[in-house]
C-alpha cells in the first residue's frame, strides 16, 4: 500500500497502518472506527474515514453499511479497518468483533476486499483476522512510541519529514482554532466593530473598489505568511479589517480560489489566525472558508471541526451547507477541486513570487 499524501511511502505491515493513521486523521483516535480506502492495482490510500464507535452493537449493521457505501463511492478496491477501543472484551473475544465482522460483510457485499481488520487496545494492536499466533499473539503487539528506541519507523520518519504531526486528541485539534479569550477577546470585539464601521463607509463609494482593495490586503497578508523573512505583523484593527472584508462574497470567492495554489500553506496559516481572532459570531465566514480550504487540501478532520462551529453560528449559511453535504457524501477533495463549485473561481495569483512549501494531496476524512 502507498499513502498518497506521503508519496512513495509503503505500508507493508499492519504496524505501518497503525503508525500512519494518526498522521492521516490529524490526531490519535480514541474509541473510533477508522476505514482506509485503497485504490487501484497499486493500492494507494484514498479516503481515510473516522467514525465514533457506537455505544451498543445495535448500530453495527447501519454503520457497516455506511462504511461500505463510502468506501465504494471513493473507488476503493481494498479496505483496511482499524478499531480503537479500550473496553474490556466479552466472552473471550476481542471487543467490537461483531462490528468488524459486519463491516467485512458490508464491504464484501459491494465487491470490496477487506485486507485486514486491526484492533488497537491498551497500547497494543492485533488483527481480528490473524490466525497465526506467532505473528498475531492474542495479547497483541506492543505499539512503540515514535520517540522511544525502535519506535521511529520509516513511515513515522517520512511523515515527520513531510511536516505532519498528529495531536493527542480531536479536542486538541479543535483547540487549534479556539477563539481568543479575556482581554484579547474584548480588544478584538472593539476592533471588529470599528472595522465594520470603516467598511460600511467605504462601501458608500461603490463595491468594486472595496473588493479590489480587500483582495489586495488579503493577498499581502498571505505573502506575509509565505515569506519567513517578512512575517505578518498586524494590529487588532488590521486583523479585524481582514475579517470583515472576507465577508464580502466576491472577496471570499477570490480567496477560495487560492486554496491549492503555491501559497496554499500560507493561506491556511492566515485563515487559522483569522478564525482565532474573529470572535463569535463574527467567525462564521472565516470558519467556513477555512473548512473549504483545508478540505480541498486534504484535511478532512479539521474541516469537519471548523464546519461544525460554522453551522452553530448559522445553520442556513449556504456555503457551509454545500460543504457539509460534500463531507456527508465523502466527496473526494480532488473531485471538489475539479468541479470548482459552487464558487466563482478568482484570478490566479501572479507568477514569479516566492513559492511557499505546499502540503501534498491528501484525501483524509
Amino acid at each position: 500500500m502507498t499513502a498518497e499524501p506521503l508519496q512513495r511511502i509503503k505500508l507493508s505491515r499492519p504496524a505501518d497502518v497503525v503508525a500512519i493513521i494518526p498522521y492521516l486523521v490529524g490526531y490519535h483516535p480514541e474509541r473510533s472506527l477508522v476505514a482506509m480506502s485503497l485504490r487501484g492495482p497499486r493500492r494507494r490510500v484514498g479516503l481515510t474515514l473516522r467514525l465514533d464507535l457506537p455505544p451498543t452493537s445495535s448500530c453495527d449493521r447501519a454503520i457497516a453499511a455506511d462504511v461500505g457505501a463510502r468506501m465504494k463511492h471513493d473507488g476503493a478496491h481494498t479496505v483496511v479497518l482499524v478499531v480503537y477501543d479500550d473496553d474490556p472484551a466479552g466472552d473471550g473475544e476481542p471487543p467490537r468483533t461483531a462490528l468488524a465482522t459486519a463491516v467485512a460483510a458490508a464491504c464484501g457485499g459491494r465487491g470490496l476486499r477487506l485486507q485486514d481488520a486491526i484492533l488497537v487496545r491498551g497500547g497494543r494492536w492485533r488483527s481480528y483476522l490473524g490466525a497465526d499466533q506467532r505473528c498475531c499473539p492474542p495479547e497483541g503487539t506492543l505499539i512503540i512510541p515514535a520517540g522511544d528506541p525502535g519506535g521511529a519507523s520509516p513511515v513515522v520518519a517520512a511523515a515527520a519529514y513531510a511536516g505532519l504531526a498528529p495531536l493527542p486528541s480531536r479536542q486538541a485539534l479543535a483547540e487549534v482554532i479556539a477563539p481568543v479569550s479575556r482581554v484579547r477577546r474584548a480588544s478584538m470585539e472593539q476592533a471588529l466593530d470599528r472595522a465594520a464601521d470603516r467598511l460600511a463607509t467605504a462601501l458608500g463609494a461603490g463595491l468594486e473598489p472595496v473588493v479590489a482593495e480587500s483582495v489586495r490586503r488579503l493577498d499581502a497578508a498571505v505573502d506575509g505568511y509565505a515569506d519567513p523573512a517578512q512575517p505578518a505583523a498586524l494590529s487588532d484593527d488590521g486583523w479585524a479589517d481582514l475579517v470583515v472584508r472576507l465577508r464580502l462574497v466576491p472577496v471570499r470567492d477570490e480567496v477560495l480560489g487560492w486554496a491549492t495554489g503555491p501559497y496554499a500553506e500560507a493561506l491556511r496559516e492566515l485563515l487559522l489566525e483569522l478564525v482565532r481572532r474573529a470572535v463569535p459570531p463574527q467567525d462564521l465566514v472565516p470558519l467556513t472558508v477555512l473548512a473549504w480550504v483545508v478540505y480541498l487540501q486534504g484535511g478532512g478532520t479539521l474541516a469537519s471541526i471548523a464546519l461544525e462551529r460554522a453551522l452553530t453560528r448559522d445553520p442556513s449559511y449556504g456555503l457551509a451547507l454545500i460543504l457539509d453535504e460534500a463531507l456527508a457524501r465523502s466527496v473526494a477533495p480532488r473531485a471538489l477541486r475539479r468541479a470548482r463549485l459552487p464558487l466563482r473561481v478568482g484570478r490566479h495569483r501572479p507568477a514569479g513570487r516566492r513559492r511557499a512549501r505546499a502540503e501534498g494531496d491528501r484525501d483524509a476524512g
